[in-house]
This record gives C-alpha cells, structure tokens and sequence, in this order.
C-alpha cells in the first residue's frame, strides 16, 4: 500500500488577556499533497463520454489534478488532457473533447501508480441491428457488455421516419431523447444471443413495420468489466440504422 503524505499548516488564534495566553484554537486548516507523493490507482472507467472516473486506494486531494488519456486504437493516437473536477466528482476532458465508444484507451497520471490492467478502458459500442423476424432484433456490440444494464429497455430508445411514435418505436422522426422517453417493459424484453456477451435480442410485442426507417439510440450500457456508464454506446460508424421488412 502506497501511504499519502500530508503536509498540514496551523494558524492559530490567540486570545490574550491582559499580557497573559487565555488559550488558543484553530483559525484555519489547510492540508496539501506532498509534492513526491503516489496515489495508487485501483480502477479507472468512463463515467460518460465526458467524464472520467479514478478511484484511488486512499482519499486524496483531487482538485487540479490532471490525468493524460492516450488512444491505443482508432485513427486519432493524440492524447487527451482532463482535469479534475470537483462538482462533477471526475476527470473532465479539457477541449470539448469526447471519448469515442469501442476506442481502447490508456490513462496515465505522473502522480498516481496504476497497474496496466487497470489503466485500460473501453466503452461498449453498438456496432450493428440486424432483423431477425417481424418481431426480433440482433445487436451486436463491440465489446462483451454488463447484462443488467445491456437488457434494461429504458436504455435504449427506437426513432422511426413516422411523424408520431409508433409500434416498436418510442420516438417520433421530431422527437428528442430524454430520460423518460426511452423503450419500457411493455414493449420489449432483451435477451443474450450467444455466449460470448456481445450479442443480443430483442422481442418486441408488437411488430415491425414493413418499409419504415428505424433508428436504435442506446445508451448507460457498461462493459462487462466497468460500471456506472451514462454515456452514448454509439459512434459515427456505428450502424444502428435499419428498415424495417
């Protein structure tokens, strides 16, 4: 175990009466990390796209801490910057910059000790849906994804082509996607495929209508190894459009 060294300063507040010390009592505290000191690492994992979770082996002072995120796979190998922040209770990264579901990633951090294996993360990216029958979907995400949150209708929404919802879909090709809006119990359950974790099916009670453009959003699905995703599981190349036969 990595021990914190902590340098802690004291003003003290003197009372004095008539020359002689009353007593004293704290005035201010303040506690700063030694400049040598480790943190040890003991997982990190993508709280959204945005947002970056560590969590460390001891409670440390976090506030303007930086950590660098380095793709190891995708087309763009530059490395992202993100800063802590402390409302948020994560690592933000700096330039609107986001992470990209189904990019592997490594963070690295001068002042922390991180174990390879814990430094990696992955966001699960829906790579493509695929019709099965008039009443079930294939999806086949990138990396094998955690079950309870990868089978939870609210975590995914269906937008049709159609002015209103619909069938199988939720959204209307004007509506927006909102936490309340998403599929229900009612309308779909999802089931594994295969064992391999990665693919899925959906069974809707209603069918699919022939001829329509159906568009699958979904999101807040963790890997099987991190949790408390509430980000997107999709991409620009993701291939989560279908229509429906």
């Amino acid at each position: 175990m990595i021990n914190s060294i902590l340098r802690v300063s004291i003003a003290l507040f003197t009372l004095a009466t008539a020359g002689t010390l009353a007593g004293s009592v704290p005035f201010a505290q303040a506690a700063t990390l030694h400049p040598n000191t480790k943190m040890m690492v003991t997982s990190v994992s993508p709280a959204s796209n945005t947002i970056i979770d560590v969590m460390t082996k001891k409670m440390t002072m976090l506030d303007g801490r930086m950590i660098t995120v380095m793709p190891q796979t995708g087309m763009n190998r530059k490395p992202i910057i993100a800063k802590y922040d402390s409302m948020k209770k994560g690592f933000m990264l700096e330039n609107g910059m986001k992470l990209i579901p189904g990019v592997r990633y490594m963070v690295s951090a001068p002042w922390a000790m991180i174990s390879h294996k814990a430094s990696l993360f992955t966001i699960a990216d829906l790579l493509r849906v695929k019709q099965l029958s008039h009443h079930k979907l294939e999806l086949i995400y990138s990396e094998p994804v955690d079950f309870m949150s990868a089978s939870m209708p609210g975590n995914y929404w269906i937008q049709s082509n159609m002015a209103k919802a619909a069938g199988i879909a939720d959204l209307g090709k004007n509506d927006k996607v909102k936490p309340t809006n998403g599929l229900t119990k009612n309308m779909v359950t999802i089931t594994w495929k295969t064992h391999n974790h990665r693919d899925l099916v959906m069974t809707f009670k209603e069918a699919i209508t022939p001829g329509v453009n159906y568009t699958l959003i979904p999101c807040a699905v963790d890997t099987a190894h991190t949790m408390g995703y509430m980000g997107p599981n999709f991409n620009t190349s993701s291939a989560t459009m279908f229509v429906g036969k």
